[in-house]
């Protein structure tokens, strides 16, 4: 009868429950957006840095100046982190969503002698220009904030060198 009973207690205890199966290994870094950014400032009447900066998906930037600037061409590259950044501010900048030209139509006023910026961004498959005109007075802040940290996060200070505009 102990035996029995010894048996019974032991089936009893047995659920059918396997070893909890270890944990998963730690994930890798997600990846980085398929996204690539083309910026272009053009002259002024003034001395304006006239140049242009592209960042690829795979981190590779590439800068091209034209007008006072300190060098004409130059090569860096930035991390995954900063593409996800960037990627990050175009989200902020609402830049899928902004109007294509900032240029005289829906200016506040306008003035002459103006630099224009280009942002040409395509992520993941979506394209999307816009082309903003310095002297068109009610353009969004954002777009300004974007090309900004666009220059901040390719590094283009040292070929640019001090602006003058």
């Amino acid at each position: 009868m102990r035996a029995l009973f010894l048996f019974v207690a032991v089936a009893a205890c047995d659920t059918g429950a396997k070893p909890a199966p270890p944990p998963p290994p730690p994930t890798a870094e997600p990846p980085a957006p398929k996204l690539t950014v083309h910026m272009k400032r053009t002259r002024c009447y003034g001395s304006c840095p006239a140049y242009e900066v592209t960042i690829a998906s795979d981190g590779s930037v590439r800068f091209v100046g034209e007008e006072f600037v300190t060098v004409d061409q130059a090569t860096g590259h930035i991390s995954r982190d900063q593409l996800r950044a960037l990627s990050q501010l175009i989200d902020a900048a609402h830049f899928f969503e902004l109007h294509d030209r900032y240029v005289d139509a829906g200016c506040k006023s306008v003035w002459t002698d103006s630099p224009t910026t280009t942002i040409d961004i395509t992520r993941d498959g979506r394209k999307k220009s816009i082309e903003r005109y310095h002297g068109c007075e009610g353009a969004p802040l954002e777009l300004d904030e974007l090309a900004n940290s666009i220059d901040l996060i390719a590094g283009t200070a040292p070929w640019v060198g001090p602006r003058h505009d």
